[in-house]
Parts: C-alpha cells; sequence; structure tokens
C-alpha cells in the first residue's frame, strides 16, 4: 500500500474506534455519537457520516432495470395465470364432471345405499330358499286330495237281473217238474242254475257298492300355491342381487374414476393458485419498483437524517472536573506503586522485623557511612565486608544491624 492509503486506513480505523452507533430499542432509528478534542470537527465528522449514508443507502437499495425486470415477469405470470385458468375452465366441459369431489360424494351414497340393499336381498334369497325347502318337505307328506263324502248302496241293476234270472228260472223248474222226474237231466240242469242265481243274489247283497266322493286338499293347494311363489320370488331376488351388485361395481369404478378427476382439478386449482400468488408477488414487486424510481426521480429516499449535528457551544466534560479527575487518579495510582513497591520489597525495614523474622535477639545497628575498627571497609550501599554473626541490610535503614 502508499502512504496515502495508508493514512487513511489508519485514520479510518481511528474514527471507527471513536464512533458510538447504537440502534434504539423497537424503532428503526440509528443513533450515532461522536467526541473529539475540537469544537468543529463533530460536526463536520458526522454531517459528513450521514451524507455518505444515505448516498449509500440510495446505491444498495435502488438497482438499474429493476422496473423492466419486474414489468417483464409480471406479464409473463399474467400469461400463465389466464393459461391455467382456460384450463380450469375447460375441465368440465372435457370431463363431464362440474365438481368431482361432490359427484364423488353423491355416488359414495348411491354406493353405500345399493349396499344396503344388496345385503337385504342376499337376506331375502336365503330366507326364500329356506322357505322352499320346507315347503317342498311338507309337499311330500300332504296328499293332494282329501275324501269330503262316502256312501254304502246295493247295485240294484245286478240284483234286479240276477232275480229276473232267478224268477225265470223257477219257472222253468215248475214246467219242467210237471213234465218230468227230479233226476231227469234237464230239470237237474235248471236246479243247479237256480242254485248259481241265488248264490249270486247272495254274493251282491253281501258285497255292497260304496260311493266316495273327494275333493282338492286346501292345505296342499296352499303348499303349492306358496312354492310356486317363493320360487318367483327366489327367481327375483336373485335377479335383482345380481343387477345390484353389477351396480355397486358400477359404482366403485365411477368413484375411482372420480378420485383421478379430482386429483387432476385440484392440480388445476393449484396451478391457478400458484400463477395468482406469483402474479400478485411480481405485481407488487413492480409497483414497489415504480415507486423507487419516482421517489428516487425526485431524490425522495426512505432514509433521513433525524436530527442535524450542530457544533456544542460548550465541551461535554468540565477542565475543572477533568483536573480533579485526574488529580485524584494520580493519587490513587501514586499509592498503589507505594504499596506494590513495599510488597515486593525484600529488605528489613526496622530492627522489630529482625528479632521477629530471624528470631534472633538484635545486638547493635552500625550507620551505613562508618568505618569498622578491624579493618572492614564498607562499600557505602548498606553491605558489610568481614567477620560477623548475622549481617541484615535494609538500604531505607539508617545502617547494618548485628545480631
Amino acid at each position: 500500500k502508499t502512504v496515502p492509503e495508508k493514512k487513511t486506513e489508519k485514520a479510518v480505523k481511528k474514527l471507527g474506534t471513536a464512533l458510538e452507533i447504537e440502534a434504539l430499542p423497537k424503532s428503526n432509528v440509528i443513533k450515532v455519537s461522536y467526541s473529539s478534542n475540537e469544537s468543529l470537527l463533530p460536526a463536520r465528522v458526522l454531517n459528513a457520516l450521514g451524507d455518505a449514508y444515505l448516498e449509500k443507502h440510495k446505491e444498495v437499495h435502488r438497482s438499474s432495470g429493476q422496473f423492466k425486470f419486474f414489468e417483464e415477469e409480471t406479464d409473463q405470470y399474467r400469461k400463465k395465470l389466464a393459461e391455467a385458468e382456460v384450463q380450469l375452465k375447460d375441465f368440465p366441459r372435457e370431463t363431464q364432471i362440474a365438481n368431482p369431489q361432490l359427484a364423488r360424494d353423491i355416488t359414495l351414497q348411491k354406493m353405500a345405499d345399493f349396499k344396503v340393499s344388496l345385503n337385504q336381498t342376499q337376506a331375502a334369497i336365503a330366507e326364500t330358499e329356506q322357505r322352499i325347502r320346507a315347503l317342498e318337505n311338507l309337499t311330500t307328506h300332504t296328499p293332494s286330495r282329501v275324501t269330503t263324502q262316502s256312501r254304502n248302496s246295493d247295485d240294484a241293476l245286478i240284483l234286479q237281473q240276477l232275480k229276473s234270472t232267478l224268477l225265470t228260472l223257477q219257472l222253468k223248474r215248475v214246467e219242467l217238474g210237471n213234465r218230468y222226474k227230479s233226476d231227469y237231466l234237464l230239470v237237474q240242469e235248471v236246479d243247479q242254475q237256480i242254485a248259481d242265481t241265488q248264490a249270486a243274489i247272495a254274493k251282491e247283497e253281501a258285497k255292497p257298492l260304496r260311493d266316495v266322493t273327494t275333493d282338492q286338499n286346501p292345505a296342499f293347494s296352499w303348499i303349492a300355491s306358496e312354492l310356486v311363489k317363493d320360487k318367483a320370488d327366489l327367481r327375483g331376488y336373485q335377479a335383482k342381487a345380481a343387477a345390484t351388485a353389477n351396480i355397486v361395481r358400477e359404482n366403485l369404478a365411477n368413484v375411482l374414476h372420480l378420485d383421478e378427476q379430482q386429483v387432476a382439478q385440484q392440480d388445476l386449482l393449484r396451478n391457478v393458485k400458484s400463477a395468482e400468488e406469483n402474479y400478485l408477488l411480481y405485481l407488487r414487486k413492480r409497483e414497489e419498483a415504480r415507486i423507487t424510481d419516482a421517489l428516487d426521480a425526485t431524490h425522495i429516499l426512505n432514509a433521513a437524517i433525524a436530527e442535524k449535528p450542530v457544533t456544542p457551544l460548550l465541551p461535554a466534560y468540565s477542565p475543572l472536573a477533568v483536573l480533579v479527575m485526574g488529580i485524584v487518579l494520580a493519587g490513587v495510582v501514586s499509592s498503589g506503586v507505594v504499596l506494590t513497591a513495599e510488597y515486593m520489597a525484600r529488605s528489613f525495614r526496622t530492627p522489630a522485623e529482625v528479632e521477629g523474622i530471624l528470631n534472633l535477639p538484635l545486638l547493635a545497628t552500625i550507620p551505613a557511612q562508618v568505618s569498622s575498627s578491624n579493618g572492614n571497609e564498607h562499600n557505602g550501599k548498606g553491605n558489610v565486608k568481614g567477620n560477623g554473626n548475622a549481617i541484615a541490610h535494609n538500604s531505607e535503614m539508617d545502617g547494618t544491624i548485628l545480631c
């Protein structure tokens, strides 16, 4: 980077650290604060920042050709919507079904009714077959005719002929008896004929004629009529059951067909709805783009500076208050440095510390700048060279301590 670019980057970084940017809660307002030692600099900086923000806002929210793009998309989706609506309108004419869902519900209701009728017919068939078997069993045990009148009587014509024959034979016997003896062959033949005729008359009188009158049995007739009726009803029930079963199968096939038509119609409705939503969306976007272009043409933005920065007449902080705060801060820092140095020093400060820490009796203290009599020389920094029991040095004390 060149020197001007580096200076610009440093200035931007410094400005960024000095700016205080805050988004006010529950609003779309941004608060920007800037402080400086110069009285006129904050107003100039904030004015320049506001102008730069408005220009950047205009650049970001305005794209060239936006209105034309949305207008083309709107026309495209208008055509798609028109095509989808035409397909939806042509659907009833092509399928001859205005409302597949309603027709499906009606067909299901009819199919349920026919199933109930089919079950009832099948129950009637079973009942009729049972009645037919019972009537056929009764037919085998019930006579077709019954005796209504019975009368015993002789056969008058035969008896009259036999009696007339007997009378003729008797007259002939009398006539032959007057002419011949009883042992005469002709007389004996007539006697035999008379005996046979008398036996025949006795036999006919011992076996009278029986006159029996019969009539049709009403129970058998009722059974026969009921049997014929039940057989006819059975054929009718069987034909009805077969027809009802065919209707149920046709209704089921019709329901499946209506389900397919309903799915197709729902697809058309979804296409119309999707095309309408897209058309309305791009229509709204086109209107927003037109409004944005109109606002940009008149230099009207949807962002504005709510409060212009002004040059303050008084500084943000009082010089006296700053001076007092500086003095207080210097005192606190100095005290802290002294306490830290005292705490970190590794030396004895008083004779009491020597006795307390070393646990030895204190014999004497030697000043720092005195030479010893035995020839040991002090180096002037608090250290002692020579013989001794214990030597402790403290630069803050007046001399060396011997114990």
